[in-house]
């Protein structure tokens, strides 16, 4: 399973503001000339001076629009920190053209050609910032942009609840590159004409017929994309999605076409093999998820996204015998690029039972050895741009995002021969639970004799066996296939490599020498508990059967 990681913190970027003027006098003292230049409404204050408007509080949409008519001298949008964005955001930021008649003389028959319409904007050029706007109620952002905008900073914009998206983007005739990497759009329901550049303003003709306003052209080139972008397969509409965006080209190169201006281009652009529209943008290293590995070795694995700019990823995490000094660090460029799609990458850092508590710690680092920011899945950025987790972490989550039975009990079982292991390795005394009914009578399917042998289990991160005995054959014996292979060692035993959780409850049948015995890993626990006076292993072995039937039983099916 695939576990949500959640960020500790988030780092704020902090947005200066410009102007500072002065608030409106509404004393009635009278000025020796207007040197007030701030207009102030509940939700908004507009500054003259340098044409910024600034949204604060709960935005009210007719307060913005007052600023936005024809003709508008707004040359910057922004949000104080707190803003919190309408649910409707439908034309929100729409600057109202100006409809000009062009009357056509009469034809040779007396007749008149008609009235043609042109649309056109005498605002100023205006950037619009929304990196502090608080856009978790935002349901609809149809037709929200329209003018002479050539920049909008979207931040860590929050598009998760938003079903309508229609013409959000049409007749903006200056915007050049678009940043949507933040958004998701698994929810929308309707794109349509959404970077549309041919008019969406419209004229009712004098039979009563709408006209549509023309002379828009696109100078649309590029529209950045993360792995929240996907068109819904329930979207009710795409058509003209990309209408007129003549100068757009995916990032795989693939150039717009008047055959293909809905959504079936409407993806990151795979070249020849799967062409689209947009650009993939990783807006830093992303840690979509985590699990642990119980098959083999005991290991916490990380499912990442790597930036572009991602050269080296240090991993950090507890001693052991696969990185002796605790730190690896991996050459990005094994992942690579395919198709324009994300760099992915799948991490594994083994551990043995008694770290499942050990944080492990992935920085991420660029040409120069300069750490590079990282997110997690949902788009919060980790404090000090690095990723921290842990087996323990993944034991404790679980419960919070499956309803798997069988899953729950064996992380559940899991901890508990964790917690053990680590009792009797460093004398500790934390309770272990759901062992109480295990006696010997639970081991005894597993009493196998062992014709003057003895064993012993290595706990490592790859759970070992070992059957000492002075008939050693430095030859490998192939069992029935339930458990790894029998090695021979000329040190006095043999030994059994490599074995998984689902494992520990198997038995095989080997041969050394003349002698065909059967042997388990759960044949260990059996003498543990007939032989030992050792409560602390005792509790060990009661931990390790209980986890082995999970883990036997989980692969099998779910309820």
């Amino acid at each position: 399973m695939k576990n949500k990681l959640k960020a500790a913190a988030a780092a704020v970027t902090a947005f200066a503001m410009l102007g500072g003027a002065l608030p409106v006098n509404f004393a009635g003292v009278e000025l020796l000339r207007p040197a007030v230049t701030a207009k102030a409404y509940e939700t908004v204050t507009f500054d003259e001076e340098t044409g910024t408007l600034t949204l604060h509080g709960n935005v009210d949409k007719e307060e913005v629009a007052q600023f936005l008519n024809n003709p508008s001298s707004v040359k910057s949008i922004v949000c104080e920190e707190g803003t919190v964005l309408p649910e409707d955001c439908s034309g929100l930021f729409a600057f109202e053209p100006r409809v000009d008649p062009i009357e056509y003389g009469p034809l040779d028959n007396g007749s008149w050609s008609g009235v043609d319409f042109f649309c056109s904007y005498e605002e100023e050029d205006c950037t619009i910032d929304l990196s502090n706007a608080d856009s978790g109620h935002v349901t609809n952002m149809s037709g929200m942009f329209r003018g002479n905008i050539t920049n909008i900073n979207f931040g860590e914009f929050d598009t998760s609840h938003v079903t309508d998206m229609s013409f959000m983007f049409a007749d903006c005739p200056v915007l050049k590159a678009l940043d949507l990497s933040t958004f998701d759009t698994g929810n929308v329901v309707n794109m349509e004409k959404m970077f549309c550049s041919d008019g969406s303003s419209y004229i009712i003709w004098y039979d009563g017929s709408e006209y549509p306003c023309c002379g828009l052209e696109s100078v649309l080139e590029t529209i950045h994309v993360g792995n929240g972008w996907n068109v819904n397969p329930e979207a009710t509409d795409c058509t003209n999605m990309f209408r007129n965006c003549k100068k757009l080209v995916g990032g795989n190169g693939t150039a717009y076409s008047w055959e293909h201006t809905g959504g079936d281009y409407a993806h990151i652009d795979g070249g020849m093999q799967n062409p689209g529209y947009l650009t993939y943008k990783a807006r830093g290293n992303q840690a979509r998820g985590a699990s642990i590995t119980l098959a083999g070795e005991l290991a916490v694995n990380f499912f990442l996204e790597l930036h572009p700019d991602t050269a080296q990823i240090k991993v950090t995490g507890p001693e052991n015998s696969v990185y002796p000094t605790g730190t690896s660090t991996v050459d990005a460029a094994w992942f690579p690029n395919v198709n324009g799609k994300p760099r992915e990458a799948n991490l594994s850092y083994p551990i043995n039972a008694t770290q499942a508590g050990e944080p492990i710690t992935l920085e991420f680092l660029d040409s120069s050895g300069n750490p590079l920011p990282v997110y997690n899945s949902d788009g919060v950025r980790f404090a000090d741009d690095k990723l921290t987790y842990s087996a323990q972490q993944y034991i404790d989550d679980t419960p919070l995002y499956s309803d798997n039975a069988k899953l729950k009990a064996l992380v559940g079982s899991l901890d508990n021969y964790c917690r053990a292991a680590h009792n009797f390795f460093f004398h500790k005394n934390d309770p272990v639970y759901g062992i109480e009914d295990v006696t010997i009578a639970q081991f005894e399917p597993y009493n196998y004799p062992l014709y003057g042998t003895e064993i012993a289990l290595i706990l490592n991160s790859k759970i070992e066996a070992r059957i000492y005995s002075d008939n050693v054959i430095p030859e490998p014996f192939n069992g029935d296939g339930y458990l790894p292979t029998l090695f021979g060692t000329d040190q006095g035993y043999y030994f059994i490599y490599d074995i998984g959780a689902p494992q520990l409850a198997s038995t095989e049948t080997y041969q050394i020498g003349d002698t065909a015995f059967k042997f388990s890993p759960l044949t260990y626990g059996y003498y543990i508990m007939k032989k030992s006076d050792d409560e602390s292993l005792k509790t060990l072995v009661r931990a390790l059967y209980v986890y082995a039937q999970a883990a036997q039983a989980y692969p099998n099916g779910t309820d």
